[in-house]
């Protein structure tokens, strides 16, 4: 499959090359738009050359007018998709297929998926089951290694017990980038040699590693950290995700917390400069709250009318998503990128 996808690309990436160049004409011009700059903030007016699925030039408007096609955008804002970096899509009783079609429609075009009730479920087939039914999308759908099957062992029935084995063999998928939230926290941190296997073989595999450090603070946060957790969803309190960000972890603000939002606003507000390790998740969204709120969209307003810029809450959603999950392909408008 790779030696006939490989030229295709190449010659693709050359024509990209030439349009940009002005040689020849862009399959696409969007004209009269207004992106917002994830990486400096600024709201610029541009015209944008596409050429297939890739974006070939972002540059001054007027500047070409070559191209097969003309939109004119109308001084429309334009921003990159949303990226929800942690959610278990199965707590929307949804598949795949249908739960795309809504959350596309509000903006997201990323999702980084926990499918871990699958899991506890079917076991390795129901991460199978995971990826390919995410397969052929608008939707771009990463999946995640469910670590905690069971989530509390010994305290409830499962279909299935992954150890470092099941963990090893899931991130040998090109389709799974990292280890899904580590909910045995008590087991990382007394020494369990299941979660202790479970962890190396995430961090042997060079890919991200969630983190569910609900309640964790101090020397015990610090012993999670060190064992090589690097995110959590689980925050309960301004001070709490205060002290998750200096710890160094990225903070994953999810929107089925909305009673704490205003608080962890007002805190990050306070801090002299807003870090690039803050994203959103929508974690768990019931297919009701989904149609008539929305997800990510719905944090995104949710933070705004609180007062957070709404640039900054934009980054949070698009290029910090990008910058966790390790996309450099994503969370930017700009040459190269390409379209989902």
């Amino acid at each position: 499959m790779c030696t006939s996808i490989a030229p295709q690309q190449t010659k693709l990436r050359r024509r990209a090359v030439d349009a940009a160049l002005g040689k020849i004409p862009f399959d696409l011009l969007l004209i009269n738009g207004q992106i917002v700059d994830m990486v400096t903030g600024e709201i610029r007016a541009v015209d944008i050359g596409i050429v297939g699925h890739m974006i070939a030039s972002v540059h001054p408007r007027g500047q070409f007018s070559q191209a097969a096609t003309t939109h004119d955008l109308k001084q429309q804002f334009l921003s990159p998709g949303l990226i929800d970096t942690h959610v278990h899509l199965e707590s929307s009783h949804l598949p795949a297929e249908r739960y795309a079609g809504i959350v596309v429609a509000q903006g997201t075009t990323t999702v980084f998926w926990d499918p871990h009730e699958l899991a506890n479920v079917l076991g390795l087939d129901g991460v199978r089951y995971a990826i390919e039914s995410s397969r052929g999308l608008p939707l771009k759908v990463i999946c995640a290694a469910p670590s905690s099957v069971p989530s509390t062992p010994g305290l409830e029935m499962s279909g299935a017990d992954f150890h470092g084995e099941e963990m090893k063999t899931m991130l040998s998928w090109p389709e799974v980038a990292g280890v899904a939230e580590v909910m045995d926290m008590h087991g990382v941190l007394n020494g369990s040699d299941r979660m202790l296997e479970i962890m190396q073989a995430g961090l042997d595999s060079g890919k991200v590693i969630e983190g569910h450090a609900r309640g964790l603070s101090g020397e015990r946060l610090q012993a999670y950290l060190a064992a090589g957790v690097t995110s959590d969803h689980e925050l309960t309190s301004a001070a709490d995700a205060l002290e998750k960000l200096r710890a160094g972890l990225t903070l994953e603000i999810r929107g089925s917390h909305p009673y704490l939002l205003p608080e962890i606003v007002e805190a990050l507000n306070g801090l002299p400069h807003l870090s690039s390790q803050i994203t959103l998740c929508t974690d768990d969204v019931s297919p009701d709250m989904l149609l008539e709120k929305g997800g990510i969209l719905q944090l995104v307003r949710l933070l705004v009318s609180h007062g957070l810029p709404v640039t900054d809450v934009l980054r949070m959603a698009t290029l910090n998503g990008a910058i966790r999950l390790q996309r450099p392909d994503l969370g930017l408008i700009a040459a190269e990128e390409p379209l989902i």
